[in-house]
């Protein structure tokens, strides 16, 4: 279609919200739409920003009132045009709030040190928006108990925000092993804090174990880097330690799997 939207999204999208057949073409959704694209610049980016609004809300108000500050506020940050797209595409219902508020949420982002010519910046603002502020406060006060300070906190959320993305039973699990099991200082993890938002039991847990299994085997000499195991890909650890260790320790695959 030339809007960006096959006939079955388009019927889709309708069913949702049956009453947009009823808002002015010309005085709502058409100006909505020529904004978007004069913004975004190609009919796909703009179907795509519709799409992430998860309804029709974002053809139905005038957007150049609604989003143009923001758009305003984060250039005066210096957050280049191909960010500030892909936060329009990813994350357009959070551009729909006040323009104090979003100003404040960018301020506070740009306070923790997060350079806004980088993806992390948007990647935060991003993050935050979709949160409340009992839900971020509930947060801190978890990191806190693991004896966090506030310095460290704003660390792990600059060097990774979505680590404050993960759900709270997440977060504590991942603190839990890395801070009790591992006794890493909250300032080691707060400089890997991307290692929050893995899962324990599908990755960090088994390649732990199978590490842990050839150091006692005394088949690999030196503790590895445990960042660096957990930043393999699936097929690069299988070949790097299963493969290679498996007659010497066959139960590693076992281990591995979660068997033993």
């Amino acid at each position: 279609m030339e809007v960006g939207f096959s006939e079955l999204e388009i019927a889709d999208f309708l069913s949702k919200d049956p009453t947009f057949l009823c808002r002015s073409l010309e005085r709502k959704i058409k100006p909505s739409y020529e904004y978007l694209k004069s913004l975004l610049g190609t009919n796909d980016k703009v179907a795509a920003a519709i799409k992430s609004s998860r309804s029709s809300w974002i053809l139905n108000f005038d957007l150049q009132r609604i989003i143009g500050r923001k758009v305003e506020i984060l250039q005066e940050y210096g957050v280049p045009e191909e960010h500030i797209v892909k936060l329009v595409m990813a994350r357009t219902r959070s551009l729909g709030n006040n323009n104090d508020r979003f100003e404040e949420l960018v301020r506070n982002v740009s306070k923790m040190g997060i350079d806004p010519s980088s993806t992390q910046f948007v990647k935060a603002i991003y993050i935050l928006s979709g949160m409340n502020k009992n839900t971020l406060e509930s947060k801190f006060r978890l990191f806190r108990s693991y004896g966090w300070t506030e310095d460290e906190i704003v660390s792990a959320i600059r060097n990774q925000p979505l680590c404050i993305d993960v759900s709270e039973e997440k977060l504590e699990k991942g603190l839990d092993f890395f801070m009790n099991k591992l006794k890493w200082e909250p300032s080691e993890l707060a400089k890997y804090s991307n290692l929050l938002g893995l899962s324990l039991q599908k990755r960090v847990i088994p390649r732990w174990m199978v590490i842990q299994c050839l150091l006692s085997k005394c088949l690999i000499k030196d503790p590895m880097n445990i960042t660096r195991v957990l930043k393999l890909t699936e097929a690069m650890f299988l070949q790097k330690f299963l493969v290679k260790y498996k007659s010497k320790a066959p139960e590693i695959l076992k281990l591995y799997q979660g068997k033993l």
